[in-house]
């Protein structure tokens, strides 16, 4: 059930001011204030999909709200149950979420056991309808984000059981330095050509690579212990088993890599190998979020407006920066907008006008990732002869 903002705004306050012996007058104000309070721009967790009594992290994206670049933030939760309750003007400690400059500008986290920090039981939370509902605040609660829900993903996980597939990734779309959580039923895996040969075993582990293995390369041994930790993968219902990573540090490689796909095959301690058809073929999860590089007008002379745009970019890059040299003349920018698109207009006529000869110019692009910056593009882009514009 998705609830409205205004009912979960009203849900909110009732919660929040329950006992509490306020004039009506400052409860009018407080609910009147919430309904214009802006919502976070964007948030997701690590994993991406986890269980009530596992431990994740949920992101926040504040960009456009009332909180600046590394203020102290806050969760209010109320919903399943309301952990700081009494606190609202002196938040707690324990309720603190955590800066993270290296992942955005305005990027805060907060990391949690559901179980433990709701003290609510995995039955309690079995049976409350989804949906983490709560707001971000200063400690005071001068500042405050709007009301929102994150779900549970047991939701996903039950879709998927019943769903009959047998893999499902969750995003559809990741990149080489983005989390994914990556679900598979056993009893729809391969063994010895027979579909189900995984069904009911506890125990399944994930041997792994990137690019077909070629790239990187974990292997799985059933007598070699060593091997088991890193490849494991953890129960989540009947048959659906997950694992999580970033496959740049899951796999220690290059950020920079050409990721194409990441290649898998199952593994039961009894030495059962599971696959995903019946010809012992490997799980393959293609790359679905290549960085685009494009620019307009596709032709174009030194005297004309050029906007270069580059969308699907990384969500661990800070900053995403250009340089253009045409013959001896270089400079640099950086460009604007958010992780699905950013882009740059530069005006070629104040920078290489007054300029001969020119044939083309080129165009590098960088990635800035915490302290690394890593080039993703170079390219010469040719320009239309001054000659051919008479």
């Amino acid at each position: 059930m998705i609830l409205s903002r205004k009912k979960s705004i009203c849900s909110h306050v009732g919660r929040l001011f329950s006992g509490w012996m306020l004039a009506a007058g400052l409860l009018f104000i407080s609910m009147s204030a919430k309904a214009v309070d802006p919502l976070p721009t964007s948030t997701w967790s690590f994993p991406i999909i986890w269980n009530v009594d596992e431990q994740v992290s949920w992101y926040f994206d504040l960009t456009g709200t009332n909180f600046t670049a590394g203020q102290d933030v806050y969760v209010w939760a109320w919903q399943p149950s309301e952990p700081d309750a009494g606190n609202w003007t002196n938040s707690s400690d324990f309720a603190k979420l955590k800066y993270e400059p290296t992942k955005g500008n305005m990027v805060w986290s907060f990391t949690l056991t559901p179980t433990l920090y709701f003290k609510k039981s995995l039955t309690d939370l079995a049976n409350f309808d989804n949906y983490f509902w709560m707001l971000l605040k200063s400690k005071d609660g001068s500042t405050v984000t709007g009301a929102f829900n994150l779900i549970c993903p047991r939701v996903q996980i039950g879709t998927f059981k019943t769903s009959g597939a047998a893999l499902q990734v969750f995003p559809s779309n990741f990149g080489i330095d983005t989390p994914v959580s990556i679900l598979v039923n056993t009893s729809k895996a391969y063994v010895n050509g027979v579909v189900g040969g995984l069904a009911g075993k506890d125990s399944i582990f994930m041997e792994s690579g990137i690019n077909n293995f070629l790239d990187a390369h974990f292997m799985f041994d059933p007598n070699n212990i060593s091997t088991h930790t890193k490849t494991a993968m953890k129960k989540m219902a009947t048959n659906v088993y997950k694992i999580d990573m970033i496959p740049y540090q899951y796999f220690a490689i290059s950020q920079s890599l050409s990721f194409d796909n990441l290649t898998f095959f199952l593994w039961a301690l009894d030495g059962s190998k599971g696959t995903a058809d019946a010809t012992g073929k490997n799980y393959l999860i293609g790359n679905t979020n290549v960085p685009v590089v494009s620019y307009f007008p596709q032709k174009f002379c030194q005297y004309d407006i050029l906007t270069i745009t580059r969308t699907n970019n990384e969500k661990s890059a800070t900053a995403v920066n250009y340089t253009i040299t045409a013959g001896t003349t270089s400079f640099s920018g950086t460009m604007t907008g958010s992780t699905a698109s950013m882009s740059a207009s530069i005006n070629l006529m104040e920078k290489i006008g007054s300029l001969t000869g020119l044939t083309k110019l080129n165009l590098k692009i960088n990635v800035l990732k915490g302290v690394n910056t890593i080039e993703v593009y170079n390219s010469d882009l040719p320009l239309v002869a001054l000659t051919d514009l008479q």
